[in-house]
């Protein structure tokens, strides 16, 4: 449960720098729209129901979708993280992404971060 709530508190606060970072328009292309950049109230709201989607939608797509995902060697994957992040994106009032490759884009990079950072919490235990 720990493990649970230190990796939400950490995803939360690295999608907050994410959001900061892209909305003080230091390159040219605008990902995210947030309604308040103060207010990390959208961004918490989009983790948790990020993270929920992950553990209760996630796997009946990926079950629904495994004969795609094989015949694609494994790469049906990036569609399934494309459909749980504009889902989450659905339910959250003030967090929009500006296009789809934008989101996909989104999708891949949260993905990663988020298995790294499953790999540093392992790492923690070990020792």
């Amino acid at each position: 449960m720990f493990k649970y709530i230190s990796k939400l508190i950490i995803l939360t606060l690295l999608l907050f720098i994410f959001v900061s970072f892209f909305d003080a328009r230091i390159l040219t292309t605008k990902f995210i729209e947030v309604s308040q950049i103060n207010d990390p109230k959208p961004i918490v709201i989009f983790v948790v129901i990020l993270s929920l989607l992950n553990i209760f939608i996630r796997p009946i797509l990926k079950l629904l979708t495994l004969p795609f995902t094989c015949m694609t060697l494994g790469l049906f994957t990036l569609v399934i993280n494309l459909i749980i992040v504009m889902g989450a994106e659905y339910f959250v009032d003030g967090f929009k992404f500006t296009g789809i490759w934008q989101a996909f884009i989104f999708s891949i990079a949260f993905s990663i971060l988020s298995n790294f950072i499953d790999f540093i919490l392992k790492e923690d235990k070990k020792n």
